[in-house]
């Protein structure tokens, strides 16, 4: 009995230390969504991002697409791919068929991310959904040409970003030893919203 008991204490501990290394990670997410969000609010006051698990489904699928034996691996310092490999961007449209969303604006990066504060990567993100006008980047989505104006009777709907944004993260590792290094693949979201011109 005795033995089961301490068999029993044993499981329960590892599985409370999964559950909050796991945690960990959800809570990164949520804290870069949180700081992201307040950089948002100046150019948008009613801004919100929410770290989701759709978002962060689709940030796995680009992270596979990256590392793929197919695609041509360019650093963030490095845009310079050589051979007939897919772009690290090319991959990731195909992985999430960005060809086929128009409802919703995609936008990817991905950064060198070991020992980046949360609030650092907030900034990166920013940095990927903001234009230098202070206006939300759409043109900068992987999907841009395939979100476009609607036109209802004889009224043209203009396209625009909406206010709700969510945000996927997946981190891995490239290369060993000295040379290994984190990345974080991001991806965000936005619905489309209409109005008229």
């Amino acid at each position: 009995m005795k033995m089961a008991k301490k068999l029993l204490a044993v499981v329960l501990t590892g599985v409370m230390a999964v559950s909050m290394l796991t945690g960990c990670a959800t809570l990164d997410a949520r804290n870069i969504a949180s700081d992201l969000e307040g950089m948002l609010k100046v150019v948008n006051d009613k801004a919100t991002v929410s770290a989701t698990n759709d978002a962060k489904k689709l940030a796995e699928q680009a992270a596979k697409a990256v590392q793929a034996d197919t695609t041509e691996w360019v650093a963030p310092t490095d845009n310079s791919a050589t051979t007939k490999k897919d772009t690290m961007e090319e991959a990731v449209k195909k992985s999430l068929k960005t060809d086929e969303i128009t409802d919703k604006y995609v936008w990817y990066t991905c950064y060198k991310s070991e020992d980046v504060k949360n609030v650092a990567q907030a900034q990166e993100i920013y940095d990927l959904l903001v234009n230098d006008q202070k206006k939300i980047n759409t043109s900068g989505a992987l999907n841009n040409e395939k979100v476009t104006n609607k036109t209802e009777g004889n009224k043209t709907l203009k396209v625009s970003a909406g206010n709700k944004f969510e945000l996927g993260l997946k981190t891995f590792t490239k290369g060993s030893g000295k040379d290994k290094t984190e990345y974080t693949v991001v991806i965000v979201t936005c619905k489309a919203v209409y109005s008229e011109s």
